[in-house]
């Protein structure tokens, strides 16, 4: 089943949409009478009103189920707050034994028992056959400098000398005086960036090894690797601060973790292990 917050969310961050909330409890309440047991997806699209809010929040990030730039500085409270409010209407309290009228001589009642998850939602997906194809927004470009500084300690010297000159590439013979007159971590990321997809999001060619765009190539992927899981993580820890009884995972697939021409969508499975409770492969 499909939990969508650009569906699901009213007109703010704390407000549910009545129908859409409606038919996806009958459908959950469907499936628990009929001893049916469903993944509840959560595909990433953001509703017209936070696009509208927050500027260049919808830069695409790829395919499938994440079409807003998790780099922005609102998507991650965003989609907090899309579960603080969603999960609290997909639970059930657990039933209690009825307790006696309190007096002097006997306890008072027992507290209500505390909300259980829904006994038909195995697991949320927090990610559909995700790619992470040349994201070059502001924000991205802002983590991936901030990345750079950490794997180089600061040093542009050590950057320069790890990326070396140019070996005609998609940029030809310019990349190696541009990787020298380096300037700032900022301009690094910049360079070492690839640009935005093209018709069909075709993926970068894979460069020659030990050529400048293979380090430049390398440095990116591990970047993806590194900020795809930290962001699944953020998910995963928003829902089980919402609700800690869900389950989590992501369907991959297997191109991302085995082609090599694909290095630029920088999905490594077993980087978000942290973020799932449940391993799902394609």
């Amino acid at each position: 089943l499909f939990a969508s917050p650009a569906v699901l969310l009213g007109p703010s961050a704390t407000r549910l949409a009545h129908a859409p909330l409606q038919k996806l409890q009958d459908e959950l309440r469907s499936a628990a009478s009929e001893g049916l047991g469903v993944i509840l997806h959560v595909p990433s699209t953001m509703p017209r009103w936070a696009l509208e809010l927050h500027p260049g929040l919808g830069v695409s990030e790829g395919q499938h189920s994440i079409d807003y730039d998790i780099d922005h500085p609102a998507a991650a409270g965003l989609m907090a707050a899309f579960f603080r409010v969603l999960l609290p209407h997909l639970t059930e309290r657990a039933p209690s034994a009825p307790s006696a009228p309190s007096s002097p001589s006997t306890p008072a009642p027992a507290p209500p028992a505390p909300r259980a998850c829904h006994p038909a939602i195995l697991g949320l997906q927090l990610a559909n056959e995700p790619a992470l194809r040349g994201t070059s927004s502001v924000h991205t470009r802002a983590s991936f400098a901030t990345w750079l500084r950490g794997e180089y300690n600061s040093s542009l010297a050590e950057l320069r000398a790890n990326w070396g000159e140019g070996e005609g590439g998609d940029d030809g013979e310019a990349a190696g005086p541009a990787v020298a007159a380096l300037t700032s971590f900022e301009a690094a990321a910049a360079l070492g960036a690839p640009p935005p997809p093209g018709p069909g999001h075709r993926a970068i060619a894979e460069p020659p090894p030990g050529s400048s765009m293979a380090a430049r190539v390398s440095d990116w992927f591990r970047f993806n690797d590194f900020r795809f899981a930290r962001w699944q993580l953020r998910l995963a820890t928003a829902i089980w601060r919402a609700s800690p009884c869900y389950a989590t995972l992501a369907k991959l697939n297997q191109a991302f973790t085995i082609d090599e021409r694909l290095a630029d969508n920088g999905v490594d499975a077993a980087s978000m292990v942290a973020g799932h409770n449940i391993s799902a492969y394609d």
